[in-house]
């Protein structure tokens, strides 16, 4: 079974979630806010802070990731970037162009979007 790194757990992340564990993938959330919901839905959550990029690429080399996404905020979204790059995990932006759409306000837009198509299973018949 692959496994999904979702970088957050907060509740905008639910569908995205349900989506790959849909698709048959191992999803771990990572958070450390007992509060986000989003960790109820996946296979497991690690409360750890995601801004702590150093054990976030930790659990990536011991729990074999293959692959990473970020949740629906603009830090998460930043820090899966800068791993992404560093680990040559996933195909993202630069980080220059990363923020470029935060600045621009591109982010949100495109985040609320994605969350409609995987509402509406368009993302899952691509996929």
């Amino acid at each position: 079974m692959k496994k999904m790194l979702i970088l957050g757990g907060g509740h905008r992340n639910i569908p995205l979630i349900q989506a790959f564990k849909e698709l048959r993938f191992y999803v771990i959330t990572l958070g450390n806010k007992d509060y986000y919901l989003g960790h109820n839905y996946s296979n497991e959550a690690i409360k750890i802070d995601f801004n702590d990029l150093n054990k976030a690429k930790q659990i990536i080399k011991n729990k074999n990731i293959d692959f990473i996404i970020c949740g629906s905020g603009e830090e998460s979204y930043i820090n899966t970037v800068k791993i992404s790059h560093e680990l040559n995990i996933g195909n993202f932006n630069t980080l220059r162009t990363t923020n470029w759409f935060i600045i621009n306000g591109i982010l949100k837009s495109f985040v609320w979007i994605m969350i409609y198509l995987l509402q509406k299973g368009f993302i899952l018949k691509i996929i």
